[in-house]
């Protein structure tokens, strides 16, 4: 046999070994989805694929959805009445002076895939690597005031503080600090993130992309029986493509935001509707580097010219409450006393000629396709043309928009924020100067005041003083009008009538522990 014809036969078999795989991999999941080998599958859709599930780097909701269900934290967040107990750690104690946490782990808890017992050193591991400038992870700096975590023991983790963190206890119960594997870190690498490994309710099996990331169950899950065998999150961005999908039950959960469809949900006893209001605001993002936006004039007549109460109303059928400012009614600190900008296109206008445009100006404005951002910024557009402010919507695919919005491409923007029951991370991710983009600052907002304020916010426990604090960078942030603040969204989903004890949960996580498979 030549050597040409040897390098045809190879390469012909290897093309039919690799067809052959491909095949089987979607074959799997194809038939996975449809439960054809008995086993109790539920399908999930999402708005956009994964990209990396490292928890100390994901960067997305959806990829944070998947996290909820691979790891498990020191402390743990009740899915359906958010108090905070023992996670990993069973208990813990608190120095009288504040700056010493020592943790008891629950011994026995086994990571996936054979990686071994979870220990002290896996703690120590994850949340040391979190703090590494080295691995980039986006929210290092709330882990910032940890000096020191020691290991006395297998099962004993000590964490010494530079200073009081009011904040610690909440950020070790979420996902970001889910406790991984050192070992597996070791031998994967940058690989990691492909087959991540904790030791939550759920195994990471395979990811397919476009198509479906599927997890099977922790048979071993520390915490009890886990009732579904697999699960299958599917991205589908298009939303009507989403509707029909689960409508013919391919999909069993999906995230409801147009009031049509929820109204017919409602009405079907086909399905069944969760909601929940959420940790979240939704908004129009104002970069002050562009002009003409650096004037705070031009950013107020934004706000006047915005008919918010008739979008929230008449476009969105009040499956939200209107915002006054980044903090939702249900989390700690909320002011509601603070600068409003009600609709009045004449005030508007006044502030645009004072500010140099009595003939108004042309700009760019960027969303991603996402049905939930595509209607308030049509309603936007549209009020703004009626004060001379002239702009194309650029809907784009969503990490490539989240690219540009992070480049400064776009001096309008809107998007959506999530938080949890503390609010110090959310305001010091878009309001601290520190963190300007690329960081979630993204109208580059910098105000001295607000900064001090934010910075002694993460060093006091007195609540009057938390409070009088918060309330001060709320007015100050309403005086300057970096964002556009639309609303307050109520997580809504649409079930299957065969899943059971599905929660909505106020941060949107999509913990899927709790449900199980009705016949």
């Amino acid at each position: 046999m030549n050597k040409r014809y040897s390098i045809f036969i190879f390469t012909f078999l290897l093309i039919l070994l690799l067809v052959g795989c491909q095949e089987l991999d979607d074959t799997t999941l194809q038939s996975d989805a449809e439960g054809t080998s008995g086993e109790k599958v539920i399908s999930v859709a999402q708005t956009y694929d994964i990209e990396n599930l490292d928890p100390a780097i994901i960067n997305s909701v959806t990829d944070g959805q998947v996290a909820w269900n691979l790891y498990d934290s020191l402390l743990f967040r009740h899915i359906e009445t958010g108090e905070l107990t023992g996670g990993l750690a069973k208990e813990y104690e608190v120095s009288d002076d504040g700056l010493l946490y020592t943790f008891q782990l629950h011994e026995g808890v086994q990571f996936h895939k054979g990686y071994g017992e979870m220990t002290a050193e896996d703690v120590k591991f994850t949340l040391e690597r979190i703090i590494d400038p080295e691995t980039k992870a986006r929210n290092r700096q709330f882990l910032e005031p940890i000096k020191e975590i020691r290991t006395p023991d297998k099962y004993t983790v000590e964490i010494e503080l530079k200073r009081i963190d009011p904040m610690l206890l909440d950020n070790l119960a979420q996902y970001w600090t889910g406790i991984i594997s050192k070992k597996a870190v070791e031998e994967k690498g940058e690989k990691f993130n492909q087959d991540p490994i904790g030791t939550g309710p759920f195994v990471f099996e395979k990811w397919k992309p476009q198509t479906a990331t599927m997890l099977v169950k922790n048979e071993d899950w520390y915490r009890g029986e886990v009732k579904v065998d697999k699960v299958r999150f599917v991205p589908i961005p298009e939303p009507s493509t989403m509707y029909l999908s689960f409508e013919n039950g391919d999909i069993d959960i999906i995230q409801v935001s147009d009031p049509q469809r929820l109204a017919q949900y409602e009405d079907s006893e086909k399905f069944e509707i969760k909601r929940e209001p959420g940790y979240i605001v939704r908004f129009i993002g104002i970069n002050a580097e562009i002009e003409p936006f650096n004037d705070p004039n031009i950013r107020k007549a934004i706000l006047y010219g915005f008919n918010r109460k008739a979008l929230l109303e008449n476009s969105l059928k009040n499956l939200s409450v209107p915002a006054v400012g980044p903090i939702p009614p249900n989390v700690e600190g909320y002011e509601k006393d603070v600068t409003a900008y009600p609709y009045n296109p004449e005030k508007a206008k006044e502030l645009l000629a004072e500010a140099g445009y009595p003939d108004g100006f042309t700009t760019k404005m960027a969303i991603p396709n996402i049905d939930r951002f595509i209607t308030p910024a049509t309603v936007f557009q549209a009020n703004m043309k009626e004060i001379g402010v002239n702009f194309e919507l650029e809907i784009m695919e969503t990490s490539t928009y989240l690219e540009k919005v992070r480049e400064g491409a776009f001096p309008l923007f809107s998007h959506s924020k999530g938080q949890t029951a503390v609010p110090d991370l959310v305001l010091n991710s878009l309001f601290h100067s520190d963190n300007h983009a690329p960081g979630d600052n993204l109208t580059m907002y910098s105000n001295e005041d607000v900064d001090q304020w934010l910075e002694e916010l993460g060093t006091v426990t007195d609540q009057e003083k938390r409070t009088s604090l918060l309330s001060n960078i709320q007015k100050q942030i309403a005086e300057d009008v970096p964002y556009l603040f639309i609303d307050h969204e109520e997580y809504i989903f649409a079930t299957s009538q065969r899943v059971k004890g599905f929660i909505a949960t106020p941060q949107r996580s999509l913990q899927l522990y709790t449900v199980e498979i009705s016949n």
